[in-house]
């Protein structure tokens, strides 16, 4: 497959400031039981996203739970032991794992023994998401719904200064009385302060991922406009939103299936079954592959938003349940280009209830 740099079917990585408590598997064991939390829910993150509560819920109930594997560095090739358990609780998801005497893990064990090593970061795949408006920031902050984790791994930048080792056992009798009279000390004032700020960082100094899945979405809307033209029209962009959503939620239901991308064809596909000429769908196709790659495919979330289906004129903005866009269609009436909803449930206008005369509706239909 040809890759692009706006093809963002990709790991994603997020550094956690995590609370460790490490342990020996008995006195003469070469394995170092250990656990943090693998990531924090509910709190805007440096790339701009939160993590969502019941993110990890469809995850950690499938088959890939099993697959996540515990590496180095994010280094998927560095694996140093075996994540035996995991879950969440109100903070965020966390993980039991051992860390195996392998060449690296050994030094991982060190390094974790020393204090050097006290955060945890996720390898993982965004498989929904939406954007909300948050105050004190002036972009829309992404929110990550359902994430697929891949691996899990101890890193190097702490989020907080004051993440610290919790507990320790059978390191000899003088370095472990050291150790607890030290965590004694501090760990106090840590779990006060942990809860209220689980800040969440991204450990990896690259391209903001964010930024690529953002430009990825505005050039498929920019090529899909650009593409159809006059053809544009709500009945098309309903279809592409309707399919997709769908989809994703049959993909969502079926907890071992990959995220889900969409290829061009499926797209132009979409385009035609709606109505879209053959000649606009064609001009759709050369675009998609001058922009994305003839054998790129698209995450699926970056082509609709499945969690929102919004209309905007200048003057007026529009939220629709996501399932319900059938609800809106396109009217001329009088020569006068109208949107028109349907409104035969409750209708509020600022809160208020408020109620359609009979007379008003046969003022429209006329």
């Amino acid at each position: 497959m040809e890759k692009n740099d706006t093809q963002v079917r990709q790991m994603e990585r997020k550094a956690n400031m995590a609370v460790l408590e490490w342990k020996e598997e008995g006195e003469k064991s070469d394995t170092l039981h250990i656990k943090a939390y693998a990531l924090a829910f509910g709190n805007v993150d440096s790339w701009g996203d939160i993590i969502a509560h019941g993110a990890v819920d469809a995850f950690l109930a499938s088959e890939n739970k099993d697959r996540m594997a515990l590496c180095y560095q994010h280094d998927i090739n560095e694996v140093i032991g075996v994540i035996t358990d995991a879950g969440v609780d109100e903070k965020g998801m966390w993980i039991e794992a051992d860390v195996l005497p392998t060449t690296t893990g050994k030094d991982v064990q060190t390094l974790i023994r020393a204090g050097a090593i006290k955060e945890f970061s996720i390898g993982y795949y965004a498989n929904e998401y939406h954007f909300e408006k948050v105050d004190g920031y002036a972009y829309d902050i992404r929110v990550l719904d359902a994430i697929t984790i891949v691996e899990v791994s101890p890193v190097t930048r702490a989020a907080n200064p004051q993440a610290v080792l919790l507990d320790a056992k059978n390191e000899g009798a003088e370095q472990a009385e050291e150790v607890k009279d030290e965590v004694q000390e501090d760990a106090p004032e840590i779990k006060e302060e942990i809860p209220e700020t689980p800040t969440i960082i991204d450990d990896v100094p690259a391209e903001d991922p964010r930024g690529a899945q953002i430009k990825q979405m505005e050039d498929h809307v920019k090529h899909l406009q650009e593409a159809l033209e006059e053809e544009c029209s709500l009945d098309v962009v309903q279809a592409v939103h309707e399919t997709v959503r769908t989809r994703l939620e049959e993909q969502k239901a079926d907890k071992t299936a990959e995220p889900l991308s969409l290829s061009k064809q499926e797209v132009k596909q979409v385009l035609e079954s709606c109505g879209v000429s053959m000649e606009r769908a064609q001009v759709f196709e050369d675009k998609y592959d001058e922009a994305f790659g003839a054998y790129t495919e698209i995450p699926a979330v970056n082509v609709v938003a499945p969690r929102q289906f919004n209309i905007s004129t200048p003057s007026v903005s529009i939220k629709v349940a996501p399932d319900r866009s059938d609800l809106i269609e396109t009217r001329i009436i009088g020569g006068v280009k109208y949107i028109m909803i349907c409104a035969d449930e409750n209708v509020e206008v600022n809160g208020v209830n408020i109620h359609i005369k009979d007379q008003e509706k046969e003022t429209v239909n006329a």
